[in-house]
């Protein structure tokens, strides 16, 4: 605690969307409760012990796509990006 004042983000390539923006953390939100929908796995907890092979595989997210227009990348959270 207390080392670091600020920091950023780099290495975005894959941050922005076509238009520009990144998506909003309620964007994220809603595809998270989708995917939990998808495990059925109504909780954060129940969602973690899916194993990481089925969400990499459920959320097409490889370097070979573009994370941007695929399922999940990056997020304006408000708090650890708080802006574009």
């Amino acid at each position: 605690a207390g080392l670091f004042q600020k920091a950023i983000g780099e290495s975005g390539a894959f941050w922005e969307t076509p238009h520009g923006e990144m998506k909003t953390a309620a964007n994220a939100q809603t595809m998270g409760i989708a995917l939990g929908t998808q495990f059925n796995a109504a909780t954060l907890d129940k969602l973690r012990a899916v194993p990481a092979l089925q969400l990499q595989t459920a959320t097409n997210w490889t370097l070979a796509t573009d994370p941007s227009v695929t399922n999940f990348s990056p997020n304006l959270d408000g708090y650890v990006l708080p802006e574009n």
